[in-house]
């Protein structure tokens, strides 16, 4: 995986458009099993639902985590005690965390910056998104400039 930098510090940002779904790529290059996926709440993250879950190249679902409320702490890892998921093992490849959120009143550390910057790392974006979908039919980040702040706990196997 290239390494990048987004030259700016992630923010508390409040969820741009309800029900609005992004998706961020990231690669495996060994077959790696995941067993939680997170994300960095904000200030004041609100009680709203989320969803949170991967997606292959092809933007088909492999696993999420369904309807989640948000706990109103701030800054914490949400879910409270580990997103976990069902445990699936992803082979070497392009894949897409996704967080969606019900409402905009959500709050999520993220990674503010140009939309162009956000494009040229290979985000989408789809409307009307939550919960996710079993596909994703990815838009044009447009004007939207959040990268929220998320993350998988993986168990590596060297096959």
């Amino acid at each position: 995986m290239r390494a990048f930098s987004t030259a700016v510090t992630p923010v508390s940002t409040a969820w741009p458009l309800a029900n609005d779904a992004y998706l961020i790529p990231f690669e495996i290059s060994v077959p790696t099993r995941v067993v939680e996926i997170f994300f960095i709440a904000g200030t004041t993250p609100g009680t709203a639902n989320y969803d949170l879950g991967i997606y292959d190249d092809q933007f088909a679902k492999i696993v999420s985590l369904g309807a989640t409320a948000a706990v109103n702490t701030t800054d914490a890892v949400l879910p409270v005690g580990g997103g976990d998921i069902a445990d699936v093992t992803l082979a070497r490849g392009r894949y897409y965390m996704a967080m969606s959120a019900a409402a905009i009143t959500i709050t999520a550390r993220a990674s503010v910056n140009a939309n162009g910057f956000m494009r040229s790392i290979g985000m989408f974006k789809m409307a009307t998104a939550y919960p996710l979908p079993a596909t994703i039919t990815p838009a044009s980040m447009g004007t939207t400039n959040l990268m929220p702040v998320m993350g998988i706990a993986t168990v590596t196997n060297l096959l």
